[in-house]
């Protein structure tokens, strides 16, 4: 078992004053802080954070169980077998765009569709609804709740932080974010305008260009050859769909 010295271990995601988790805030430029009441990188006017449990916070928790109940509603209307089929369809579009492209064109709605598929299959369909117009709106209408349940979860884990001030709320994201993120739009599934310097993050990226052969498919005799181009795109495809390993 891999062991370290959490005293003399040093990683520019930690505190360098006290080694607990560094967050960003949200600023231009982002500024580097720490939410260990007793370090020096407490920032400054911050009074508290807010604590996204249930008992802390429990409108926000029925508000979503409301939401939630209005889907189940709206699925017994459907006519049975008819959204599982407009979802799959819609799934294999998006890998369909994802293989063409490189990059998955909407994250949220990949997610969307993967909650839509679990929900149908605890709540069976018991009406007669069947329209691909309804089907849009009702996936757009997931992918809001969806991405509302993503976000607590969030808050919950402590990836993001609301904090308290006198003149408002002020919002942080743990650093190690922006790792995670640029790890993402490697693999193609997340698309930034903003781009996060990557050098210190992945020193090595370049040798996953150098691992790749390039081959023409037309000169080679070796299907081994063909698949080792293939290699990264498999990594793509496996880190979609365990991404919501529920469905």
């Amino acid at each position: 078992m891999m062991s370290y010295d959490r005293e003399n271990f040093d990683s520019e995601y930690l505190c360098p004053h006290c080694g607990e988790l560094l967050y960003l805030e949200h600023s231009t430029p982002p500024t580097e802080v720490c939410l260990n009441r007793d370090c020096q990188l407490w920032p400054s006017g911050l009074i508290s954070t807010v604590d996204a449990t249930q008992s802390a916070e429990p409108q926000i928790y029925r508000e979503l169980q409301d939401n939630e109940n209005q889907l189940v509603a709206e699925i017994s209307n459907w006519k049975p077998g008819a959204l599982a089929r407009y979802a799959y369809k819609a799934r294999r579009e998006l890998i369909t765009m994802f293989l063409k492209n490189g990059v998955m064109p909407g994250a949220d709605y990949w997610f969307a569709i993967g909650e839509l598929l679990l929900m149908t299959n605890k709540h069976p369909s018991r009406g007669t609804t069947d329209s691909l117009e309804r089907f849009r709106y009702l996936l757009e209408v997931v992918r809001r709740w969806s991405q509302d349940q993503r976000n607590l979860e969030d808050l919950r884990t402590k990836r993001y932080v609301l904090g308290r001030t006198e003149s408002g709320i002020r919002a942080f994201w743990i650093k190690f974010a922006e790792a995670v993120m640029e790890s993402q739009r490697g693999l193609g599934i997340v698309s930034y305008t903003e781009r996060f310097p990557i050098e210190s993050m992945f020193p090595y990226i370049h040798l996953e260009v150098a691992a790749t052969p390039n081959v023409d498919p037309s000169q080679v005799t070796d299907a081994a050859e063909i698949l080792g181009t293939l290699w990264p795109t498999s990594l793509q495809l496996r880190y979609v769909l365990r991404s919501h390993y529920r469905t």
